[in-house]
């Protein structure tokens, strides 16, 4: 599959796991729906500016729409989450540089967290 493509079902799929149509989408980007339809088929790709008031509509990162790996609608909630929570995001971007057993630790350690929290 092209970059364009690529791109293009990124949107497609951010745009459909929110329930928008392209019309909706195209409004809040200010374009015409017939450029969200040939940005989604990946026949045009947008401009910086348009690419930022996608990250900003669904609440992502612009990285969100670049990369080889097809993401899932679920992968899109976690990177809104992200974007949302910068202390979670750090947390996030410092735990992908720990080792495999500082990774277990972290783990215990937050289950025991919520497991506190449960009991009150």
């Amino acid at each position: 599959m092209s970059i364009a493509k690529d791109f293009g079902e990124r949107i497609k799929t951010m745009r459909l796991s929110r329930g928008m149509t392209q019309q909706q989408l195209a409004d809040a980007i200010e374009q015409s729906r017939t450029s969200v339809g040939m940005y989604e088929i990946g026949e045009r790709e947008p401009d910086f500016e348009t690419l930022e008031a996608l990250a900003d509509v669904f609440n992502v990162p612009m990285v969100a729409f670049f990369g080889n790996d097809r993401i899932t609608p679920e992968d899109f909630d976690i990177l809104e989450t992200l974007h949302q929570n910068p202390k979670l995001n750090m947390l996030f971007d410092h735990s992908r540089k720990l080792k495999d057993s500082d990774i277990e630790f972290m783990l215990q350690y937050a289950t025991n967290i919520l497991k506190e929290r449960e009991k009150h």
